[in-house]
């Protein structure tokens, strides 16, 4: 019962503070680098400003590098993000705080495949194709065939199975939930 009552109250105090993966890593900013593939030798564009509508691969550049370990598959990513039809410009979503699993096809593929490899902090901007989007089916707000701008920023990255639960559930519910297992655990020891 003791033991009980004390990791209780020890989660409890773990949960008053945030977990290491939320804590905001420091950004250096350089200039933005493209990562992209096939460019074109023959034009002064970069292959990220030289998107074409309705092209197969997607195109991405980072205006801001983090730090750490890349996001993979089996992690859990949370990312704040706005989308706009490309090249439009109209805004169709906005998110501070999504939060998903990389490999589960919780996101639009093109959105899992263009946060693979970025780190904590990083600030992307991705453009995708309508067949890594919502293709001839669209979506609320999107048009069939649209081609999508992502401006995201990578704000966490839960890798073990404590950061994991964290990130889905949120510390301010596991920390409620600690104080109720605690209560329970120390109901017995009250005078009724």
């Amino acid at each position: 019962m003791k033991s009980a009552i004390l990791l209780s109250l020890f989660l409890a105090q773990a949960c008053a503070f945030a977990p290491p993966f939320a804590i905001k890593n420091r950004i250096s900013y350089q200039s933005p680098i493209v990562l992209s593939s096939e460019a074109d030798s023959t034009t002064a564009l970069l292959p990220f400003d030289a998107y074409e509508l309705g092209q197969k691969s997607l195109e991405y550049k980072d205006t801001a590098f983090g730090t750490g370990e890349g996001a993979k598959e089996g992690d859990v990513v949370t990312v704040s993000f706005v989308g706009k039809l490309y090249p439009s410009g109209r805004q169709f979503s906005k998110n501070e705080e999504f939060i998903f699993e990389m490999g589960k096809g919780k996101a639009m593929p093109g959105f899992e495949t263009g946060l693979a490899g970025s780190n904590v902090g990083t600030k992307r901007t991705l453009r995708v194709p309508p067949s890594l989007a919502f293709g001839a089916s669209g979506a609320k707000g999107i048009p069939r065939n649209s081609d999508l701008e992502m401006e995201c920023e990578i704000k966490a990255i839960a890798r073990s199975p404590a950061e994991k639960i964290l990130a889905n559930v949120g510390v301010d519910r596991a920390a409620i939930l600690v104080v109720c297992i605690g209560l329970l655990a120390l109901s017995p020891l009250l005078p009724s």
